[in-house]
This record gives C-alpha cells, sequence and structure tokens, in this order.
C-alpha cells in the first residue's frame, strides 16, 4: 500500500467545515483490498506506519456501526491484527503504549487449615530409669499390650503467612492424646517400676508435635504443571508416657520435649481449575538424637471463591514416624512409634479439613 492510497482514500475524512465526516469503510475496503482494525485493547497491536489520527474531526465507520471519538487510533492493514493477552499488557493510544497489566499478587495473604486425622498407631515405648542397666525391657512395652493400639482421632492444624509473593512461613501441629488400658500378658519393666504378668494396667500417651519453616516461594520449580518448593525449618515433639497398676511397684511417668532441625518440601499440581494434588514432607534426620518423618498426601477441591478469599475442602493421607535414641550408655530411652499410613496397618491415617485462604 502506498501513501497515495492512504490521501486518496481519507481524505475526504479531514474537512473540518462539513461537520462530522461520514466514512463509508466498506466501499474504501473494496476499493482497496484492506481490511479494518479499530484500536481497543482487544485489538492492539497496529503498526503506526498504517494509522490516521482523528484528533479533531469524530468520525463514524458505517460498515462498523461504531462511533469513533476524536483523538482515537484507525489503524488499517491487509493482514490478521495481532493477538493480545489481556491479562499481561494493555496498549493505549497514550504515548507510553504497552503498559503491564498482569494480576499482581497481594503483598500479605493468609491460609488456615484446620481438621482431623483418623489414625492408628504401632511400636514401643522403651523407657528406662536414668539410663541404668536393668530398668526397662527391650523394646517395651509395645503399644498393643498396654491398650493403645486402636483407631483413635486427632485434631490438625496448618497455617501459612506468605508476603510479597516469594516468601511464606509454614506452620503445622498436631495434638496427639491417647489413653487405654488392658491386661498384661508378660511381666513388664519400665522405667524401673515392676508390672507383673496378669496386671491391670491404665496407661497414657502424648506426643504433641510442631513444625515450624520458611518456603522460599521465589524458588519454586515448576516443570509440566508440577509445582515444587522446598522447605526449611524447625519442629519439636512433647513426649508424654504414663503407666499405671494397682499390682505394680509404682507408677511410670515420663515426659519429655525434644527438638530438631528439619529439611522438607511442598508438591503441587493442579487437575482441574478446582481440584488440586498436593504433597507436604518433612524429615529429620537423627540431630539431638530425633529420627521424624511427617507426610502428607492431599485432594484440595475449591469450593468457594469471593475477591481475595476462597474455601477448599481438603482430604489427605498422612503418616508420621518419631523415634528418639538418647546417648545414655546403658539403656536408653527409645520411643519408636508410627502413626497413619506409616504404621504396621497402612490403610489408616485419613485426614480432613477445612482451608480458608484471604
Amino acid at each position: 500500500m502506498t501513501a497515495a492510497h492512504l490521501v486518496l482514500g481519507f481524505s475526504f475524512l479531514v474537512t473540518a467545515q462539513a461537520g462530522p465526516a461520514r466514512l463509508d469503510a466498506d466501499l474504501f475496503l473494496q476499493q482497496n483490498a484492506m481490511s479494518p482494525r479499530i484500536a481497543t485493547p482487544e485489538t492492539a497491536g497496529f503498526s503506526a506506519s498504517s494509522s490516521i489520527d482523528l484528533s479533531k474531526t469524530p468520525a463514524r465507520s458505517e460498515g462498523l456501526s461504531q462511533t469513533l471519538p476524536a483523538g482515537r487510533i484507525v489503524g488499517v492493514s491487509g493482514s490478521t491484527p495481532t493477538s493480545f493477552d489481556a491479562q499481561h499488557q494493555s496498549c493505549t493510544a497514550e504515548p507510553d503504549g504497552c503498559v503491564d497489566q498482569s494480576p499482581k499478587p497481594p503483598f500479605l495473604s493468609v491460609t488456615v487449615q484446620g481438621g482431623v486425622w483418623v489414625s492408628r498407631l504401632n511400636g514401643h515405648l522403651q523407657t528406662p530409669a536414668g539410663g541404668q542397666l536393668g530398668t526397662t525391657s527391650s523394646h517395651r512395652p509395645r503399644v498393643e499390650e498396654i491398650g493403645l493400639d486402636g483407631t483413635d482421632w486427632m485434631p490438625l492444624l496448618d497455617a501459612r503467612l506468605r508476603w510479597a509473593g516469594k516468601h511464606e512461613i509454614h506452620v503445622s501441629y498436631v495434638w496427639i492424646d491417647r489413653s487405654g488400658a488392658d491386661v498384661l500378658q508378660k511381666t513388664l519393666i519400665s522405667q524401673a517400676q515392676t508390672f507383673p504378668a496378669g496386671s491391670a494396667v491404665r496407661s497414657h500417651f502424648g506426643l504433641d508435635t510442631l513444625r515450624v519453616g520458611y518456603r522460599p516461594i521465589g524458588w519454586r520449580w515448576d516443570w509440566r504443571g508440577w509445582r515444587l518448593v522446598p522447605e526449611i525449618g524447625v519442629g519439636s515433639a512433647a513426649f508424654s508416657y504414663q503407666l499405671n497398676s494397682s499390682a505394680a511397684t509404682g507408677p511410670v511417668d515420663r515426659r519429655y520435649t525434644v527438638g530438631f532441625p528439619y529439611l522438607g518440601f511442598l508438591l503441587e499440581k493442579s487437575l482441574t481449575d478446582r481440584l488440586q494434588f498436593e504433597t507436604d514432607f518433612a524429615g529429620a534426620g537423627g540431630i539431638n538424637g530425633a529420627n521424624v518423618i511427617d507426610s502428607e498426601f492431599r485432594l484440595a477441591w475449591r469450593v468457594a471463591e469471593w475477591n481475595r478469599g476462597r474455601i477448599d475442602f481438603v482430604v489427605g493421607w498422612r503418616g508420621l514416624w518419631f523415634r528418639r535414641h538418647d546417648s545414655q550408655t546403658e539403656e536408653q530411652n527409645d520411643p519408636n512409634i508410627r502413626f497413619g499410613w506409616l504404621a504396621n496397618n497402612p490403610w489408616t491415617g485419613l485426614t480432613t479439613s477445612l482451608r480458608i485462604g484471604f
């Protein structure tokens, strides 16, 4: 297309004394084999060399049935309009041209999740008295012999605080508190107390577990829809164990809290626009005598969403392993406990919860 075509085709648009000019776009385009394009945010991307600024005279395109106010850019070209992604930029007739209008994440966001964990456990609670030889039966008592192996529910809490779209503090807490009763089939020594065979015993076990970690969201790894975020943090396990019987030489009561650093990750994948798969994993490898694995596989279903708020219904399958082998040379505190899918009955460990984000 030459400059002569433009001059001949649009000369009658600039007759200021004639009032509002009318542009017969169909006739003009038939004569010049061109396609119209109106510069709007949806069809931006035209070439400046094929545009005319109707800066003074309002014009109307009969063929397009659209009133063009003064100052708008009308572009014509023989090619298809450039594609435009409204989520990333908006092109205007201002001198600045195209500006980035991609949605910005809020500077601060909070997610809170609360629910229950239905689980069994297995293992033993070896507990000496002051590490002295002969003050505990080896790898006893087992949880099933003192009535602690039944299915029970435990409250869960999970929270996330994210800022600047790049940093996140993650808090996870599970409250474990179980009681049981049984009759011993074999004589038991625990914390230097003797429980004869046939003794009716009452037991209690607690292991409140807390994790506080940091996730560098800005270092997230994306691959084929999978999103992986590392985590580093510190955890604590508040251990408590009591055993009583009228036939015993005395009660057992052992309590302590052990802290440990851990490494972990969060793995996510969107299955649909409302359903997401997640894996939350944390592990500690023997520092301060603590070996810990805390892992959950989850499906999160978006049930409601408004402005910056959302509600998800979450179901999961969780497992927890805790072992503490201390440094006492003769007899060690050596509780070794497994919950959920890490227990001897892996089909337990179901979690259900609600997650609220804002």
